[in-house]
């Protein structure tokens, strides 16, 4: 007798990728929202822009002072379009380590791994011939 009831597909590679990057970002959003960072207006002094078209990527330097220190050319770890030398922005600090800036990058990472589970375990149509199950 043949069942005909659709049965999971699990890609265990998928799985486990999609397992890391909700851990890393579930990380990345606890450290960002930490009591313990302090938040500081940054000045962007400098955009680098590499590439054409499509390959194109853009480096953001900033410059900031915390506690009567002034930290010059701390790279961003992210661009946005619309970002112009001499913007100010809001950053978050560590003040143990007050020349990195802590960044939000968590978010990404939580919304891609949620991406790659659901693609990862997917309802296999019966006919489908697999060993993955």
């Amino acid at each position: 007798m043949e069942n005909n009831k659709p049965r999971l597909r699990i890609s265990w590679v998928g799985l486990a990728l999609a397992l890391f990057l909700l851990i890393y970002g579930i990380a990345g959003i606890t450290k960002f929202a930490s009591p313990n960072l302090v938040s500081v207006e940054a000045v962007i002094e400098e955009i680098e822009t590499s590439g054409t078209g499509r390959r194109k990527s853009h480096t953001v330097y900033a410059t900031y002072t915390y506690e009567d220190k002034t930290y010059t050319g701390v790279k961003l770890d992210y661009y946005a379009t619309g970002m112009k030398v001499g913007d100010t922005m809001e950053i978050k600090i560590d003040p143990d380590k007050p020349g990195k800036m802590v960044t939000q990058s968590g978010f990404l990472s939580v919304a891609l791994g949620v991406f790659l589970g659901a693609k990862a375990i997917r309802k296999a149509k019966p006919d489908e011939e697999s060993d993955t199950y």
